[in-house]
């Protein structure tokens, strides 16, 4: 919440939050929060430490994306709509692992839905600011928060 709500500060009056996203992306982030949410107090804390040890394993290859195609723009609507898609499983993986997720929503706002570098940073942590504040008000009720 303080990282986001404090990058949100540092952006203000920039223009820079995409509001053509931010609003589906929102809704997106509450869905896919309140999700994972439900499905953190059943997750085997054993099995916890191993799935985020692959998770990240499997994010390795990310480091070698094409960066030219990264380039902001317009893009076609199966690509926005796949930005959505991944959007939402990332999300869902960032409010229950917490494991390095959130540096791989850029991928999808710049790759696939064409946002500039700082738009995306701009728009992540609106989403972000979202996220925390029901991640938090869902865990700390459940002594979850120490």
């Amino acid at each position: 919440m303080g990282l986001s709500g404090s990058s949100l500060l540092a952006v203000r009056g920039r223009n820079l939050v995409n509001k053509r996203y931010v609003w589906p992306l929102t809704a997106l982030t509450i869905v896919a929060t309140l999700l994972a949410m439900g499905v953190l107090p059943r997750v085997n804390i054993k099995l916890f430490g191993s799935v985020i040890g692959v998770v990240l394993i499997l994010l390795a290859p990310t480091l070698f994306i094409n960066k030219a195609a990264l380039m902001p723009g317009e893009r076609r609507r199966w690509a926005v709509a796949a930005g959505y898609a991944v959007y939402a499983l990332l999300l869902f993986g960032n409010a229950l692992f917490s494991s390095g997720l959130a540096a791989l929503l850029f991928v999808p706002l710049m790759f696939l839905m064409g946002l500039s570098a700082l738009e995306a940073n701009a728009t992540k942590r609106v989403v972000g600011l979202v996220q925390g504040v029901l991640t938090f008000a869902y865990v700390l009720p459940q002594g979850f928060v120490v």
